[in-house]
């Protein structure tokens, strides 16, 4: 059984939330959320205000977890191995936990305060950390970690980050567009 979960209402406590189960949405609180965690497999926290997010690494059968454009998210905590798809964009991140090895797809454009990356899982193959704060080293060692990963036409945008990049990174471009790879620079 597949499983959404967002956040209804933050302001009173504990969190209601808006799951979906079965087909219909129900709606619950934290403590009733949790006692379904296993079977939540999307998290969606797209234009709330939502500061902090814990303990997604205790639902198992996490996939898709999706927070874009909030502007008051700092930390997203860890996530499980199960999930596949990340999308945090525009949000004040500043600092990720390590990615889980099943990692593909993972959005965080426009985080000006993230300047730093965690090792990359060998199954990424979407990336996209525009206009961040990612130093020409830190490019130099995604842009390295997804050679080495040995995947084809994947994609990976880091324009913004730097204004200059080493000629070992552009090595590294030219590499991954060999590949198959769309590199935004």
């Amino acid at each position: 059984m597949e499983m959404s979960l967002q956040v209804l209402n933050q302001s009173e406590s504990p969190i209601q939330f808006l799951y979906e189960s079965n087909g219909s949405w129900v709606t619950g609180y934290d403590y009733q959320c949790y006692n379904v965690r296993e079977t939540v497999t999307k998290i969606n926290l797209n234009n709330l205000f939502v500061s902090k997010v814990k303990y997604a690494w205790l639902m198992p059968n996490l996939i898709e977890f999706s927070a874009e454009n909030d502007l008051y998210l700092t930390d997203v905590g860890g996530m499980p191995q199960s999930l596949i798809s990340m999308s945090i964009i525009n949000s004040k991140i500043d600092e990720l936990a390590p990615f889980p090895k099943t990692l593909e797809y993972f959005k965080c454009n426009n985080n000006t305060f993230l300047n730093s990356i965690p090792a990359l899982p060998e199954t990424i193959i979407y990336m996209n950390i525009a206009n961040c704060n990612i130093s020409k080293f830190n490019i130099e060692s995604i842009l390295y970690q997804l050679i080495e990963a040995g995947l084809n036409n994947g994609y990976v945008n880091v324009i913004g980050n730097t204004n200059t990049y080493t000629a070992q990174t552009d090595t590294y471009i030219s590499t991954l567009q060999g590949r198959g790879w769309t590199c935004i620079t």
